[in-house]
């Protein structure tokens, strides 16, 4: 049920930053997932990773929104063509409860990858504690209670 309160406006003042500049930050090496879900500015956010840092991506799930006869027709388009010409397979279903809707689902995945042997999820049992170092240095990137207790991937590179 939708009430009032879910459509009050909240203004909020902040920070944007890069993809690119985030990635750069982080010292991230590499991205097994980015999944993007950020309502009608997904493209902003792929436009946002300079050409160097677009090898370090293995995969990109998102949502894309598309409605005609709005600004952002056509963008799935303009996505699928620039994940392809960075050398990604790329797949858009539309969800069967979202069609006609102009809400498109987005996975591209790099060629090979999903043979790849490494493991890309962390085996149950193998999560380790974080160092007071790395909780210190979450701590001032993350909103108040998002630091996680464990290490859960790690090593494998």
């Amino acid at each position: 049920m939708l009430v009032k309160k879910d459509f009050e406006y909240d203004g909020r003042l902040c920070t944007l930053r890069r993809t690119s500049s985030v990635i750069a930050e982080t010292g991230v090496r590499r991205i097994d997932l980015l999944k993007i879900d950020l309502q009608r500015a997904e493209l902003d956010v792929l436009r946002g990773i300079d050409p160097v840092r677009w090898p370090l991506i293995r995969q990109v799930a998102m949502g894309v929104h598309g409605e005609a006869g709005l600004p952002m027709a056509g963008r799935v388009d303009t996505v699928r063509a620039l994940l392809s010409g960075q050398g990604f397979d790329v797949q858009v279903t539309e969800p069967k409860m979202l069609a006609g809707n102009g809400r498109f689902m987005v996975q591209a995945v790099r060629p090979g990858y999903s043979d790849d042997p490494r493991p890309v999820v962390a085996a149950h049992g193998n999560a380790e504690p974080l160092d007071a170092a790395a909780i210190t240095g979450l701590a001032e990137r993350l909103p108040a209670g998002s630091v996680p207790d464990v290490e859960i991937m790690s090593n494998l590179d």
